[in-house]
């Protein structure tokens, strides 16, 4: 991640938990509401780190970080992939990468659009912390018009991916900034 871009997620959640995981609640609701927010973009983008991660692993390495101690599904999953990529060339491997990324990536703001503004009606999501000093009320995240969920996926993942860099990217316009995604293509 680049380390001197002005991540609003990334400032919030350093503000509020210590360098050994620890929540200090803020007093203030806004602020609460804004770092419950903070908390639940961070879980997304772990989760999407994960499973990009597994992408990852399967389409640049031939053989899985551990030998399977038995042939079962995910054994034969594994070796499905593994064996069709390991004839891709190195640009064919990129391109697949990409594919993987813009698709999950899409899918996460999909869902977050779906989140924020349903046909249906309004989705209510909140956060009841568990375990944590200062703070025993659930924190309602969702709706808050106009900042929608969607609307932070680019910050949460600059903010703690570790895929930031190949993702997204901030943008200085007319003397502030805009985060969007990184082209990978030439048009």
């Amino acid at each position: 991640m680049i380390e001197d871009r002005p991540a609003l997620a990334r400032n919030v959640y350093t503000k509020y938990v210590s360098d050994e995981g620890e929540i200090v609640w803020p007093e203030d609701s806004q602020e609460r509401v804004l770092f419950a927010r903070v908390l639940y973009g961070k879980q997304l983008i772990s989760t999407f780190d994960y499973w990009f991660s597994r992408a990852v692993d399967l389409i640049e390495n031939p053989a899985p970080p551990k030998p399977f101690q038995r042939k079962n599904e995910a054994y034969k999953e594994d070796k499905y992939f593994r064996d069709r990529f390991s004839t891709l060339s190195a640009e064919q491997k990129q391109v697949v990468r990409h594919l993987v990324r813009t698709i999950a990536h899409g899918i996460l703001f999909g869902v977050l659009v779906d989140l924020d503004q349903s046909y249906y009606g309004e989705y209510e999501i909140a956060l009841k912390p568990r375990k944590v000093r200062g703070n025993d009320q659930a924190i309602r995240i969702a709706p808050d018009v106009p900042n929608d969920l969607h609307n932070e996926l680019n910050d949460w993942i600059l903010s703690f991916s570790k895929f930031a860099d190949e993702i997204a990217e901030l943008i200085e316009i007319n003397g502030g900034w805009e985060i969007g995604l990184k082209a990978f293509h030439n048009v």
